[in-house]
């Protein structure tokens, strides 16, 4: 995943090959968590997209 990453002058991003849908998926840091907090927020994202039609995240 070296080859995928970059230095830019913000925070730090990726570009993710979607074969699948052809678009790339861009990712970028905006925060960083204490210890343990992004366990805790992944769990509401994952109950909130449950109530989508559409699951995101699996």
């Amino acid at each position: 995943m070296k080859n995928l990453t970059r230095v830019v002058e913000t925070f730090p991003s990726i570009q993710v090959p979607n074969k699948a849908r052809g678009l790339p998926i861009e990712v970028s840091l905006i925060a960083q968590l204490g210890h343990g907090a992004g366990n805790k927020l992944f769990e509401n994202v994952v109950s909130k997209q449950k109530g989508h039609e559409i699951l995101l995240i699996s």
